[in-house]
């Protein structure tokens, strides 16, 4: 008994010691709930098409391309912008001059971009401890909503005008960017759907320059041709009645760019 004694009580206090040294290390390597000091959300974005809007003028449901439809809130702080695609190229030269300049606009894009990468690798040694001892890391710097606002119009500015909530439509694509956390939309982006459809059915009537298309169920469209019209016609020297036919056509003027027939 003596001997246990002896030997017991020095273990026990032992184990209580290794334990309660134990605790705070346990302690320690929980999951600690970060913290985050200055942080702000960033501004949302949303694109996509126009499928609705409110009676009241306030808000206007866009579709995603992906993902559920999202109605977008507007107040009178909401500004709006409207894209001016440019006018089409009248001939030949102004067609090669619009391909120089959007080769060299994707040039400067490039250029921009790779210079942005080099000077994000310079800081990578210091920002990983990597470089000389005793130097001073380079400090990371987050984008503000601020920042993301002024680089969402300097992008934009080039190619819109301004606009107002009536130039809104259902079928416009719009870009919208809102208020952190809530759809709110602090700049709209319209751009309008090019006048531009497709239909294929049966041909039902053909004139001396007009076809007569009429889809399975559908309602008979009336198209008319001229000289920059391009056909492609399959088994056959000409657009008959009957063929199976499918054109690109102008909404607007109902001339059709390019017609393509087969047999049925």
């Amino acid at each position: 008994m003596k001997h246990f004694l002896r030997i017991g009580l020095p273990l026990l206090v032992l184990v209580g010691l290794v334990a309660a040294l134990a605790l705070p290390v346990a302690a320690a390597d929980q999951p600690q709930a970060p913290v985050a000091r200055g942080w702000k959300a960033p501004v949302n974005t949303i694109s996509g098409e126009v499928t609705a809007i409110a009676a009241d003028r306030t808000s206007f449901t866009v579709k995603p391309r992906t993902g559920d439809p999202v109605t977008v809130r507007v107040d009178a702080n909401t500004k709006y912008y409207r894209t001016v695609p440019p006018a089409p190229p009248q001939n030949q030269e102004q067609f090669k001059e619009r391909a120089r300049e959007r080769a060299e606009a994707m040039k400067d894009r490039a250029v921009a971009r790779l210079d942005a990468l080099k000077e994000r690798v310079k800081t990578l040694p210091n920002q990983r401890g990597l470089g000389n001892k005793g130097q001073t890391p380079a400090p990371q710097t987050t984008p503000t909503p601020t920042d993301l606002d002024r680089a969402f119009l300097e992008r934009i500015e080039k190619t819109t005008q301004p606009a107002t909530f009536g130039d809104i439509a259902v079928g416009d694509i719009v870009l919208v960017r809102t208020m952190p956390n809530e759809n709110l939309a602090k700049y709209v982006v319209i751009t309008k759907k090019p006048p531009i459809a497709r239909v294929e059915g049966s041909v039902t009537a053909v004139s001396a320059n007009t076809i007569t298309i009429t889809p399975g169920g559908g309602q008979a469209v009336v198209l008319n041709w001229d000289k920059d019209t391009r056909f492609t016609i399959q088994g056959a020297v000409s657009i008959q009645v009957g063929q199976t036919a499918t054109a690109v056509y102008n909404t607007g003027t109902g001339k059709a760019s390019m017609i393509s027939a087969r047999p049925a």
